[in-house]
């Protein structure tokens, strides 16, 4: 029992972000591909904070860890209960979301005016940032996966 309790630690700390505890690459990897193959509709949405690189230049790199977080958090409150969130890389975030597409946009767009509105006080500044969000709809089976991150990282760079 026990090495069954430390083999869990052990996996749950390979597929969660260190910093904002939400699911890592690894883990994204794993369910994009799994969504690939089985369920209904769902859609890909790739979010890169903008000039992230700023805040840490400016403010710190604990600054920008604790924007990270909470931005990190504030996504994953308004998220609807099918939907999964990731953090994929220093300041990038992927959601694999359920459902049609036509029901795509709306929640993309309140999601990127929450992160616009977010503020977090760090010492003397006041820390906000924009996001661009690439969004690739697909259903099963109709999309290999490199396809898919492909398609999702481009429409992030529109």
């Amino acid at each position: 029992n026990e090495q069954r309790v430390a083999t869990r630690k052990v996996v749950r700390r390979a597929m969660t972000d260190a910093s904002t505890h939400l699911p890592n690459r690894a883990a994204f990897e794993e369910a994009v591909q799994r969504a690939l193959l089985t369920g209904g509709p769902g859609a890909l949405a790739y979010l890169d904070l903008d000039h992230f690189t700023l805040i840490n230049d400016t403010a710190s790199h604990a600054a920008g860890d604790a924007l990270i977080h909470g931005i990190g958090s504030l996504l994953k409150a308004r998220l609807r209960e099918d939907d999964r969130l990731f953090r994929i890389g220093g300041d990038e975030f992927a959601l694999l979301l359920r459902g049609e597409p036509e029901t795509m946009e709306p929640l993309l767009q309140q999601l990127q005016r929450a992160v616009e509105n977010y503020r977090v006080g760090w010492q003397d500044h006041v820390l906000n940032i924009t996001v661009s969000i690439g969004l690739v709809n697909f259903r099963p089976g109709e999309i290999e996966y490199a396809r898919l991150l492909s398609l999702a990282d481009a429409a992030c760079l529109k």
